[in-house]
């Protein structure tokens, strides 16, 4: 499995499995990121929802922040591989949203020649006029893969304004050849500043990394496209802005 795998997935289970069976690790991979990540004070009026905490924190540093997790890369996907995927007779039926091709894996070698020229327009970042053309003529169509109301033109914008664009179009080449393996896992945050880039997954105390996750981390980071793990920190913060949401009274009606 380690020699010869089927996935990036399956070549970070093995190598764990190894590592703690015969290298004497003592505990995952999962684990030492959690260990490892960095740390950030969240207030605790965001227990619950550390993303939006963290980002408040990274705003107040400068920072851009986008809420995409697996937001951006569905539309980066869908809009740059359209016509491939709903005009061109790959949904079988009225009832199929998401097309075969996909699910069979037969995109990657259905499409090859259009791959490889949409792949070298993201390289050449000159993507985002394709995708504006399709927002703009396919608004509202119905689709599998992302819904155009989550759709963050900016965020896009900034991807390719700051991103490592080779490595943008390796991402997008894996979930060409295996959708279904790759459409999940991607980091909560997008984060911008001062032409730099990068993508952050956050996690609060007695929140677990799954797999799938370290697994997008991992070729993120191999791609050039800087990704971090943070952990969120529950404090009482003297700077935040309070609000009474409940007032307890004693006594009648007067």
């Amino acid at each position: 499995m380690i020699d010869d795998p089927d996935s990036d997935e399956e070549y970070i289970f093995a190598s764990d499995f190894y590592a703690r069976k015969f290298g004497g690790r003592r505990t995952g991979a999962c684990t030492e990121l959690l260990r490892a990540g960095r740390t950030m004070v969240v207030d605790e009026s965001h227990r619950g929802n550390p993303e939006a905490g963290v980002a408040g924190v990274l705003r107040r540093d400068g920072w851009k922040v986008y809420h995409t997790e697996n937001l951006l890369w569905h539309n980066l996907f869908g809009l740059l591989f359209w016509e491939e995927l709903f005009d061109s007779g790959q949904l079988h039926s009225g009832f199929d949203w998401l097309p075969h091709c996909l699910i069979n894996k037969s995109f990657a070698l259905l499409f090859e020649e259009q791959i490889k020229t949409k792949l070298a327009i993201v390289r050449a970042g000159t993507a985002l006029q394709s995708l504006l053309k399709t927002i703009a003529g396919c608004w509202g169509r119905p689709n599998g893969i992302f819904s155009w109301h989550y759709i963050d033109v900016d965020a896009l914008r900034d991807l390719f304004a700051m991103g490592n664009l080779d490595g943008v179009a390796a991402i997008l080449e894996l979930m060409c050849h295996d959708f279904q393996l790759t459409r999940d896992g991607f980091p909560d945050l997008m984060l911008a500043k001062d032409g730099s880039l990068r993508f952050m997954e956050i996690k609060a105390e007695g929140d677990v990394v799954r797999r799938n996750q370290l697994t997008r981390l991992r070729q993120l980071d191999t791609e050039g496209l800087q990704a971090v793990y943070c952990r969120g920190d529950y404090r009482f913060g003297p700077d935040q802005d309070y609000g009474v949401v409940d007032i307890e009274t004693t006594g009648g009606w007067g």
